[in-house]
């Protein structure tokens, strides 16, 4: 058998997982669910006073966003949560899989999994939640459907994004064992912050304010850089978040795992 990767291991360690968290992932979508159907009901229930039925449509799809981004977020920052401590690293560890298909099925379930899941879960529930207020309230309300609402380059872009912060948590995951969630997002604040406010002090210092930064930089890019050459550094600059910087984060999550099981 091989060692590394096999597919019987994975199905049955799938398997396991989802037996043990079933509970958690009912109730965690039904309640989802439960409260934007409530939402849904307020709502139809205005749009039929004031003939405005497609409201309705629109909280779809803004709540279709958040399900995505908070889904990525929880399941990636909860990849490792059985590892966590040493009593159930041991538990784990004891089971028939190797780390390399650990990592993998988390990767792919917390991603890839989720957002299939997502799609097809909440198209059912925006046809049924419209089938219903549209038959209660007697309005017409037209039916959802996600790429009627949005552009194919925008849901690349939203994939990108989605990827790339799945794979922040993921790595927080793997490398912080108490509270990853939270410490993730407040490294991301950290880092970030400290990146703003870094670039803010340089440049009041070489350049004396804000307008003149603006001023000079204007008129290096119209002197000396193409629009051309800008789309590049754009572009390439695009490829180092959506590829590069996931698939290192994914690379270093891989290794802290194997620390972890070591």
């Amino acid at each position: 058998m091989n060692q590394i990767f096999d597919i019987k291991r994975i199905y049955k360690y799938t398997r396991l997982k989802l037996e043990v968290n079933k509970k958690l992932i009912v109730l965690s979508v039904s309640g989802f669910f439960g409260f934007a159907f409530i939402v849904t009901f307020f709502i139809a229930n205005f749009s039929a006073n004031h003939g405005t039925y497609n409201m309705i449509n629109t909280f779809h799809m803004g709540t279709f966003v958040f399900m995505l981004f908070a889904g990525i977020v929880i399941l990636a920052g909860r990849t490792f949560h059985d590892m966590n401590s040493q009593e159930r690293s041991i538990a784990q560890l004891m089971l028939p899989i190797s780390t390399f298909e650990r990592f993998l099925l988390h990767v792919l379930t917390s991603s890839a999994g989720w957002i299939i899941i997502s799609f097809v879960s909440y198209e059912l529930f925006a046809l049924f939640t419209n089938f219903i207020w549209s038959s209660v309230f007697n309005i017409s309300i037209d039916t959802f459907y996600i790429f009627n609402n949005v552009s194919t380059y925008d849901a690349v872009k939203v994939l990108e994004s989605l990827f790339f912060i799945h794979s922040i948590f993921f790595l927080g995951a793997g490398a912080i064992k108490k509270y990853p969630m939270a410490k993730t997002a407040l490294y991301l604040f950290v880092v970030n912050s400290v990146f703003t406010f870094a670039t803010m002090f340089f440049i009041l210092i070489l350049f004396g304010s804000f307008e003149n930064f603006a001023l000079i930089t204007g008129n290096f890019y119209d002197n000396y850089l193409s629009e051309e050459l800008l789309l590049k550094v754009g572009e390439y600059s695009e490829y180092v978040f959506i590829i590069f910087i996931p698939l290192v984060l994914y690379v270093v999550s891989y290794f802290k795992l194997k620390e972890r099981e070591v």
